[in-house]
């Protein structure tokens, strides 16, 4: 959220790795749940398993859509309506027809592929990585639970297959600048950050990280925390920054949730991730996703003191709106 504000370039530059820290903890987490629920039953339900990730996400985002085409009908002839953080403060119109193929390429999971054709879709072109989150949830349940019925050690050296190919695809695809976008919005470049995510939990399934103590984790999150830091901090949009930052960043988040995977709630850094603030920022997270872009966007033109503070109070006001009334709800049915 903070990349996406007008401040970018003097708290966050390099905010955009937040995007490879999340798949790769998505990554780690689906992987956790396909693994454990084969351990505890012999099997997995990988159709009961994509409907229940598809029912999770779906009812906050259709309501996100649904009021997105309304605002459009009402406003999108607008020459504000259009506003993107990244584009021209003014922005432009938004067509009913752009609407709708934005709001499709959405509903089906191909926003990403309408981004790498460089088709921009404002205000809501952040929706490109929901779905490249979508198409993980397709693919890997079923091949995970394929290598898991050969051997309980099976999917570690495919895993790690698939994450080395990733590594090397975007320069394969890169062609001086060219292949940028398929890097930045493609699930081929992408998916190394959910294997390393992945692979990172196979491995402390398996107990490979077990000889690793408390002190050397510490070191280890250390370190982890710090390259993210100076990512966050430094690169901007260079050709380092499709050329091996992404797998760099994936990497340190891999080793930060290996140093909290045992952790007991201890230490101080404990205590914070579990803080009221923290869980409660992380309970929303998904509903101000959705909704953030929309008022960095039509907060752009405006000044900054007065529309970066804007832009968050709305995006958290209607982020609880959002999770109370379409996510918390659904979740306990």
């Amino acid at each position: 959220m903070l990349f996406h504000l007008p401040t970018r370039d003097v708290i966050s530059r390099g905010g955009l790795f937040g995007v490879d820290v999340f798949f790769a903890l998505s990554g780690f987490l689906i992987t956790a749940l396909l693994q454990r629920e084969y351990v505890a039953t012999g099997t997995v339900r990988v159709g009961a398993f994509v409907v229940g990730r598809i029912v999770k996400i779906a009812p906050a985002l259709l309501g996100f859509l649904a009021a997105y085409l309304f605002l459009d009908l009402k406003f999108g002839d607008t020459s504000w309506f259009g506003s993107d953080p990244f584009g021209p403060r003014q922005g432009a119109p938004v067509s009913p027809d752009l609407a709708m193929q934005g709001v499709v390429g959405a509903a089906t999971l191909t926003f990403n592929v309408l981004r790498i054709a460089g088709i921009a879709l404002p205000p809501i072109g952040h929706l490109w990585s929901l779905s490249v989150e979508g198409q993980f949830y397709l693919v890997w349940p079923p091949l995970f639970v394929l290598l898991m019925r050969r051997a309980p050690t099976a999917a570690i050296p495919v895993t790690a297959a698939l994450w080395a190919a990733s590594v090397v695809w975007p320069h394969v695809v890169w062609r001086d600048g060219a292949g940028a976008d398929a890097i930045y919005f493609g699930s081929l470049a992408r998916l190394q950050d959910f294997m390393i995510g992945a692979l990172g939990f196979q491995l402390w399934s398996a107990g490979a990280t077990d000889r690793v103590g408390r002190t050397a984790w510490s070191v280890i999150a250390g370190c982890a925390g710090a390259v993210l830091i100076g990512l966050v901090l430094v690169v901007a949009d260079v050709p380092f920054k499709y050329l091996g930052a992404s797998p760099i960043a994936a990497v340190a988040a891999t080793g930060l949730m290996l140093r909290y995977a045992n952790a007991s709630g201890a230490s101080p850094s404990e205590r914070l991730l579990g803080s009221r603030p923290l869980t409660w920022l992380g309970e929303r997270s998904y509903s101000i996703y959705l909704w953030h872009y929309l008022f960095v966007s039509w907060t752009n033109p405006l000044p900054r003191l007065i529309g970066v503070p804007l832009a968050i109070v709305c995006a958290l006001v209607v982020g609880e709106i959002s999770w109370r009334t379409l996510e918390a709800t659904t979740s306990r049915r």
